[in-house]
């Protein structure tokens, strides 16, 4: 079977996802809008778009000459497939960082007595990560 592949056309797909994504090209504010709230569930359909990518093209065998291009496609597929972790990544960082802030002020606000069971430790041990 031969297939005719237009890598550019690949590449051109996985630029424009990750600049809708980094706001880096004018859309109006709703768009914007969902593509911030909506931004984990893109990302890992980017993903998976990628890793279907792959698996499909892993099992195809280029012609000679296009071995070279071929590689360079199947590469810049795997570079856009770990962009797509790394943001995750980054994501549920962040989610976990606003979560433990959030649980800090609850147990502050609703726990003044552990505020200040706290504070009077770091006052007795100010090199405890007082600073």
């Amino acid at each position: 079977m031969n297939i005719n592949l237009d890598p550019d056309s690949l590449r051109a797909c996985m630029q424009l996802w990750r600049e809708s994504l980094s706001n880096a090209m004018p859309m109006a504010p709703e768009f914007q809008l969902h593509f911030i709230q909506e931004r984990p569930t893109i990302l890992r359909n980017f993903e998976c778009t990628a890793s279907a990518w792959l698996m499909a093209f892993r099992g195809a065998a280029p012609a000679p000459a296009d071995q070279e291009t071929f590689a360079s496609l199947i590469a810049d597929i795997e570079e856009f497939q770990a962009w797509t972790k790394t943001e995750l990544e980054t994501l549920d960082a962040l989610a976990l960082q606003t979560a433990l802030e959030v649980g800090m002020d609850d147990l502050m606000s609703s726990h003044p007595d552990a505020v200040a069971q706290l504070n009077r430790y770091f006052k007795k041990n100010p090199g405890d990560g007082a600073d």
